[in-house]
């Protein structure tokens, strides 16, 4: 900028630019880049500039980056798919152009509201974060009142809910047949169960125990916690406890440190307190009756942990035995499972075959859905995998397991097409928790196959397993969420709230030049641009036929977690 633009004034531009290229500017930061660029013929010019520069750089990137990772003979086997994606040549001023015009239509964009891509049928809270307002997962009213850290080889009894570490609960029944279960209340008391367990949770403070048995982890800065019986009441006072309730039977407790009052429900006013070491009986008959202490008999916090930690590391090797019954699919054109390849860092080896491998970009190596497996965090703005996939598909399927670790944008790309034309595939979800893939025929805008909002808050932190099919045999998409059906849409006209694209026959899928977790941006100042994953990713899978639910089921068996 001249030096006719005040240093302040230019420092201001800097900032808004900045902000505004990595989806982080507010509104009236919006407003005030808007303003300074109509009173600013000098300001006009710096934002040309700086997307110019800006567009440059994606550019120069990708080709250093093909250009390191694709061997001769790769380029060979891909000219033919290249040759149909050649870019076009953009000018600097063509870029300039573009920049200018992008930048008034975004203007027109936000102050018309960009919410009409939303489903307004969808139980979703509005939030406005930064320029962009946008929807997130749908939350219920109910306070939240513990969560599950830890569990181990849980069996639910017939007709409840499975849970999933990391859950959050309000207050709800918990029957189980078998395992252990770490409950973390938000007061900071902790609640281990095991076995054949029946527990209610009351609140931050109150659980009643039916059935099994329990080992409360009470913190002394709030005693008071309480764990109720049929028989009695018992009240901590900065205590570690545990208590067995047998059905037909007298309830124990065993105060493991601390003390518990005993306040038998026959004799409301009549209280006793047992002390660190004792133990004792309680029913509605007679008063407490002492016991022989067993404080092993109870599930511990180090206990869970250690039965946790064995269990991870089993399920990491049945993961890698029964890899290879994946690799065998004859229709796997892909297959990354990220871990790392020690002769190049920046290469993700396709494991069905060799070439096809992707090249990373910013990401780092995470842990991945056990100790010992690797996996991508996608955090940077930047932060993606280029990967090219040739060629054209009748059927295809595509399957990853991710971590999502925010939804903090109105889309996060699983997998994305530098191009969207003539078939090719945009796989993404929504920061309202609704699973997408798009699609865009030949002579049509798109078309989009939308779950409903499956993904919530309770989702974050933990690995999913997101697979799509496309299959023209049954003139179905489906999408799979661990396992479980979340979307059966026909395939001409997909399934969107406020848009459907006129049917036509889609002929052939493609997917070519493609980011995981980021998308290439064609176009600097184009709204949504920004898609870049907060989370990890451990396994991507592309096959090129529909698998059947059976098969995706499977999938699922083989990696949980």
């Amino acid at each position: 900028m001249s030096n006719a633009t005040p240093s302040h004034l230019y420092q201001e531009l800097e900032r808004l630019l900045g902000e505004y290229a990595n989806g982080e500017i507010s509104r009236d930061g919006l407003d005030r880049l808007e303003e300074i660029l109509k009173q600013s013929p000098e300001a006009r010019k710096e934002y040309i500039e700086f997307f110019r520069v800006h567009a440059g750089l994606y550019d120069l990137v990708e080709e250093f980056s093909h250009r390191d990772s694709r061997s001769e003979t790769t380029m060979a086997n891909l000219k033919g798919s290249r040759q149909s994606e050649l870019r076009p040549f953009w000018s600097p001023f063509a870029i300039a152009c573009l920049a200018a015009c992008l930048l008034i239509a975004s203007f027109v964009f936000f102050s018309s509201g960009e919410n009409n891509l939303a489903d307004p049928q969808s139980n979703a809270t509005q939030v406005s974060r930064t320029s962009r307002s946008f929807t997130l997962p749908y939350t219920t009213t109910t306070q939240p009142i513990a969560v599950i850290s830890r569990m181990v080889d849980v069996v639910m009894a017939p007709g409840e809910t499975a849970l999933h570490i990391g859950q959050s609960l309000p207050p709800q029944q918990v029957t189980l047949q078998a395992g252990l279960v770490q409950f973390d209340f938000l007061n900071g008391v902790t609640v281990v169960v095991e076995g054949t367990v029946k527990l209610e949770l009351v609140s931050q403070t109150r659980c009643k125990l039916y059935r099994g048995q329990a080992r409360v982890y009470a913190s002394s800065q709030e005693d008071g916690f309480t764990l109720e019986t049929e028989d009695a009441t018992f009240i901590d006072r900065g205590t570690e406890f545990g208590v067995r309730v047998t059905p037909g039977k007298e309830a124990e407790v065993h105060v493991i440190d601390g003390q518990v009052d005993v306040l038998q429900r026959a004799s409301a006013e009549t209280t006793n307190s047992v002390t660190t070491g004792n133990a004792v009986t309680v029913s509605s008959n007679h008063p407490p009756q002492d016991i022989g202490f067993r404080p092993d008999d109870f599930p511990s916090i180090n206990g869970v942990a250690q039965r946790l930690s064995a269990q991870t590391a089993e399920r990491f090797q049945q993961w890698r035995n029964n890899r290879q019954e994946i690799l065998e699919d004859e229709d796997l054109v892909v297959f990354y499972d990220f871990q790392s390849n020690p002769d190049n860092a920046q290469q993700v080896v396709n494991r069905v075959s060799s070439g096809l491998d992707g090249t990373i970009v910013g990401c780092k190596i995470a842990e991945g859905r056990w100790p010992g497996k690797e996996s991508l965090e996608f955090k940077g703005f930047h932060d993606r995998v280029r990967i090219n996939i040739p060629g054209e598909f009748d059927a295809i399927t595509l399957s990853a397991w991710i971590r999502i670790d925010g939804f903090d944008r109105p889309f996060s790309s699983i997998m994305l097409t530098d191009y969207f034309q003539d078939g090719h595939i945009h796989w993404q979800f929504r920061s309202d928790g609704r699973v997408e893939m798009g699609i865009r025929p030949k002579h049509e805008e798109r078309i989009l196959y939308l779950s409903d909002p499956e993904l919530g808050f309770d989702d974050l932190g933990r690995w999913l397993h997101l697979v799509t099919v496309f299959d023209p045999n049954l003139g179905r998409v489906f999408h799979y969420l661990d396992g479980k059906l979340i979307l059966n849409a026909p395939i001409e006209t997909g399934r969107e709230g406020d848009f459907r694209a006129p049917t036509e026959t889609l002929d052939k899928l493609r997917i070519g030049y493609a980011e995981l977790g980021n998308w290439r941006r064609k176009d600097p100042g184009e709204p949504y641009s920004i898609r870049s994953l907060n989370g990890r990713m451990d396994e991507f899978a592309v096959y090129s036929r529909a698998l059947s639910e059976t098969e995706v089921v499977r999938l699922f068996e083989i990696g949980k977690p």
